[in-house]
């Protein structure tokens, strides 16, 4: 055989070598393959994790409605059988679970919002009824009309004429349900306002890192709506 000859077929083989794939090549596309598919793994076990860490959670709120519907009902002083109506309904505020608890006595609507984990009251609102006497209940301070106290006469809270307690009675039975002193508050505001009739004194101030908004009955001193936000700075 001459050289020109070998060279040919030294080439021929060179060519048949290139085209046929061997073993590594093989392995190196299944390792391609591999690769595309794991973080489509990764994707679909994290979205699986959220959602049952999603379930679990939402479970948990459900089950706390029962406990925000007896802080509701604690923190208006009545029992399950003294009211009617009693319903809530579980929303998400942020990251908050809450309960919208609402019920019903015989003088009365209220309407609180609780969250869920903790029972904390973050809203409350108390409107009496329009077949109810004015006044005819105990405040939510523990004082009543004509007693001693934020709301009574003898602190001189009370006017002689119109039987509305002044400006003073009224912080005094807004920082008494929200378990303060005036030296623990800044930026008090307070002034009087009627709602549908009813003579209220709207009362804000802030303490710490929390915001308070009040409506006092102007001739009980009764809270009739209470507001407590938080930042989170």
């Amino acid at each position: 055989m001459d050289e020109k000859e070998m060279q040919n077929q030294n080439t021929a083989g060179d060519g048949a070598g290139g085209t046929a794939p061997g073993p590594d090549s093989a392995g190196q596309a299944a390792e391609k393959a591999k690769k595309k598919k794991s973080p489509l793994k990764i994707i679909a076990i994290v979205i699986i994790i959220l959602v049952c860490i999603a379930v679990i959670f939402g479970v948990a709120a459900v089950s706390q409605k029962s406990g925000a519907e007896t802080a509701a009902l604690r923190h208006a002083g009545v029992t399950e059988a003294e009211v009617s109506g009693l319903h809530s309904d579980l929303e998400l505020e942020g990251l908050t679970p809450v309960c919208d608890v609402s019920f019903w006595t015989q003088d009365a609507k209220y309407e609180y919002e609780v969250t869920a984990f903790g029972h904390e009251i973050r809203q409350f609102e108390r409107e009496p009824l329009a077949n109810a006497g004015q006044g005819g209940s105990s405040s939510q301070n523990g004082t009543q009309p004509g007693t001693s106290g934020a709301a009574g006469t003898q602190q001189g809270g009370a006017s002689a004429e119109s039987g509305m307690i002044d400006g003073t009675a009224a912080m005094n039975a807004a920082l008494s349900h929200a378990g303060l002193t005036e030296a623990d508050i800044y930026g008090y505001q307070s002034w009087l306002d009627s709602d549908h009739g009813t003579q209220i004194y709207e009362i804000e101030f802030r303490s710490g890192n929390s915001e308070y908004e009040y409506e006092i009955d102007a001739y009980s001193g009764e809270v009739l709506k209470f507001e407590s936000d938080r930042d989170h700075h």
